[in-house]
């Protein structure tokens, strides 16, 4: 495909600084022809250019910090639940990411951890002694999910779920 000069240029310094775009380069191009207008092509090379992408090792690198934060927080594992923020009974990318947390969590000693694919189980968790949760999220945007599920979770039981045992990573 032909680019205009001005998007040429453009996408030689995107797929400098993103390389990871290089084998999509096909589907990049098909977006950039979506876009007729000037606005909507800067904002994908504006998001394009600020976006993160993760391989193999810095992901693993990424959970192993985040492994150690956890157990870092001052929780303890007798006492602590891993609660995925996934609301209802569809696969949800947060579990994926609670799944993936128990091998660093493993190797570091953290063997029996209780994880809790939904909010709603944790509640039973918590009654059974496990009242310190931290919550596990792959994104956390504007934090209104995050919010809703803390509200739901100390909203159902006010006397028995207090904000200070749920921390989140």
């Amino acid at each position: 495909m032909k680019y205009k000069k001005e998007d040429y240029h453009k996408i030689v310094k995107l797929f400098l600084k993103q390389n990871w775009l290089i084998p999509k380069k096909t589907e990049f191009t098909n977006l950039l022809k979506l876009s007729r207008k000037k606005d909507a092509k800067e904002m994908i090379f504006s998001l394009l250019e600020r976006f993160h992408y993760l391989n193999d090792s810095t992901f693993h690198y990424l959970l192993n910090e985040i492994a150690d934060s956890i157990i870092g927080c001052g929780f303890g594992i007798e006492t602590t639940q891993l609660l995925s923020i996934t609301y209802d009974d569809e696969a949800d990318s947060s579990q994926k990411i609670l799944d993936m947390i128990r091998i660093p969590l493993f190797k570091k000693g953290w063997r029996s951890i209780k994880t809790v694919n939904h909010y709603r189980s944790s509640v039973k968790n918590y009654k059974n002694g496990k009242n310190q949760i931290i919550t596990i999220d792959e994104f956390i945007g504007s934090g209104k999910t995050l919010l809703g599920r803390i509200k739901q979770l100390t909203g159902c039981c006010p006397n028995q779920i207090s904000k200070t045992g749920l921390k989140n990573f």
